[in-house]
């Protein structure tokens, strides 16, 4: 009986040691083939970890760390739900992106690679004299800001909850119905909880005298109109751009963000703020090394995130690039035009890199994308996460085309419920 029960102990010991093996054999395993790099706890300075995060304990990972690496999503990525702005993927999904190990090699590999604008000498080399930027025929009148005090880098605010935001509006000079249509809508809000918003309008310069009266006229009456000295074409968007956030850097704190977006958007105002404030919240502090790339807040593109589009040669089409201006196939990545948020203090180093480069008709192209690989700013100084998510059935942005007076005021009746849970300042004109 004795011996029975010694051997009942001997047997059930040598299986449970026996199953210790096998399950760290398998573990063992999987970290080998990529596996379990990211659930390990002894990886933590894993490439794959540093680009996507431990997010495995709260059983939920950021969409937008997956769409930043992986250069060519597939279908999956139709799962994602939106929550609070933030776009989540189920776990499991994450893991299958996560063992796909061909498309981590190929991410590997682009780090290694030099972006396409380093083969486009003309446009990353230094002009031998900077060039002008265009005098203001009208300003806001605002104190100016020391503008010594930028050096690129984004130190956030001691309170990560109050933050302030220039929004600058690109429009036409013949559409005063647009601009006072979003002067009576979102652009009249001039703070959410605790952020401070300020909104300008960014115009060329009118082709007639009749309609540059009004704008005098207009810019006298509401103080919000930033009009530059070069008449309206395709061809001075470049300049009508750099000399917007220019102004912004003379006017306003380098922890300022700057959101620029076209006059036929429209914007709930409320959800953006969340949405920008989750990014505030993201960036380090600056420690005692100086600034480092990750305290370079980068670009956020709003309608539009376009990570390969193909170069046109067309000579009608008015964004096309000569191959010998631009001799890589594909653009950089970058932001499409109707919106994009970054800080002051990378508009400074936007600006500096500007005035000594030949520059292009397609301003966002030039500037998220060519301005900013010639600085040096890799791929985690753009991000493209798409914020056109849904709170609720009320899009955060839409673009409008037709009654676009009309489509404004329409949206904003139903982005206003939105905000009455919030303290909110509304601007008197």
């Amino acid at each position: 009986m004795r011996i029975s029960i010694k051997w009942n102990f001997f047997v059930i010991s040598f299986a449970f040691v026996a199953s210790l093996l096998f399950i760290n054999a398998i573990v063992s395993k999987q970290r080998e083939s990529g596996c379990g790099k990211m659930m390990s706890k002894d990886t933590k300075n894993t490439w794959e970890e540093k680009i996507l995060g431990t997010n495995f304990i709260t059983n939920k990972i950021r969409v937008r760390d997956i769409l930043t690496i992986l250069p060519n999503p597939d279908p999956i990525v139709n799962n994602i739900k939106p929550n609070r702005g933030i776009l989540m993927l189920n776990a499991s999904v994450a893991k299958r992106y996560m063992t796909r190990r061909k498309d981590f090699a190929v991410l590997r590999d682009q780090q290694k690679v030099d972006p396409p604008t380093s083969k486009a000498i003309k446009l990353i080399e230094n002009l031998d004299e900077a060039w002008n930027l265009p005098d203001f025929f009208f300003a806001p009148d605002r104190e100016k800001f020391g503008s010594g005090d930028n050096d690129g880098c984004y130190r956030p605010p001691k309170r990560r909850e109050k933050w302030g935001m220039i929004i600058v509006v690109k429009s036409d000079v013949v559409n005063v119905d647009v601009r006072n249509a979003i002067r009576e809508s979102w652009g009249s809000v001039s703070k959410i909880d605790e952020v401070s918003l300020e909104v300008v309008f960014l115009l060329a310069k009118a082709h007639s005298e009749q309609v540059q009266s009004k704008i005098s006229t207009e810019s006298d009456q509401y103080g919000d109109i930033l009009q530059i000295n070069l008449k309206e074409s395709t061809g001075i968007y470049p300049d009508r751009s750099i000399a917007g956030m220019q102004w912004a850097v003379k006017h306003f704190p380098p922890n300022y963000l700057f959101t620029t977006v076209d006059e036929s958007i429209a914007v709930n105002l409320g959800t953006v703020v969340e949405y920008l404030s989750y990014h505030v919240r993201q960036m380090p502090e600056v420690n005692g090394r100086g600034c480092m790339t990750s305290n370079i807040f980068p670009f956020l593109c709003g309608l539009s995130f376009r990570q390969h589009d193909i170069v046109s040669r067309d000579p009608k089409y008015p964004w096309s690039l000569s191959p010998e201006l631009y001799p890589p196939e594909f653009l950089p990545p970058h932001c499409q035009g109707a919106f994009y948020s970054t800080s002051v203090s990378t508009c400074q180093l936007i600006v500096d890199a500007a005035m000594t480069s030949v520059r292009i008709p397609n301003d966002a192209v030039w500037i998220t994308g060519i301005l900013r690989q010639k600085l040096g700013l890799g791929p985690n100084t753009i991000t493209g996460e798409n914020v056109m998510v849904e709170d609720g059935d009320v899009p955060m942005l839409s673009a409008l085309s037709g009654e676009v007076p009309k489509q404004i005021r329409f949206h904003w009746k139903m982005h206003r419920p939105g905000l009455k849970l919030r303290k909110v300042l509304i601007r008197f004109r």
